[in-house]
């Protein structure tokens, strides 16, 4: 394949950048995923000047810490708004199973699992958590989310 044709200056690029562009022309990714991983990111944009806008801000000690009400609200999201204390929704589970990680794990203890991640005190950082979490959704539910979320403060 000359791709030279076709990218005027791809000579002049070092020899990484070169094989990685030939790499996308040979294995592109298909246009599903392309199109969630630009949602993906669009989606968090929104998300973050949404809550922005309704008040939340990144004082960690204060009241209307925007990342600990995102995961609160994602984790409601994901539970069809029932207390992740009372039980873990069968829709719930549904989400959590597309996460690869933890696919092959929940079908051992599913139980176990899913409290572990929704409601978790080990090291999983909120801010992961939040990534993983919206990695799960499809394109439609993370449009629901931001029609449903977030609430307003007063």
């Amino acid at each position: 394949m000359n791709i030279t044709n076709h990218f005027k200056y791809f000579n002049d690029l070092n020899v990484d950048l070169q094989e990685l562009i030939i790499s996308k022309i040979k294995h592109p990714i298909s246009k599903d995923l392309d199109a969630d991983i630009v949602n993906y990111k669009k989606f968090k944009d929104d998300m973050i000047d949404k809550y922005v806008k309704k008040g939340y801000d990144y004082d960690i000690d204060g009241m209307f810490y925007i990342n600990y009400q995102i995961e609160n609200d994602l984790l409601r999201f994901f539970n069809d708004d029932v207390a992740t204390m009372e039980c873990i929704t069968d829709n719930n589970i549904k989400k959590l199973e597309r996460i690869l990680s933890i696919k092959n794990k929940l079908e051992k203890n599913k139980e176990s699992v899913t409290n572990r991640l929704i409601n978790s005190s080990d090291n999983i950082n909120t801010i992961s958590r939040i990534n993983i979490l919206i990695g799960a959704l499809t394109c439609e539910e993370r449009e629901k989310f931001l029609e449903l979320f977030p609430c307003n403060l007063y």
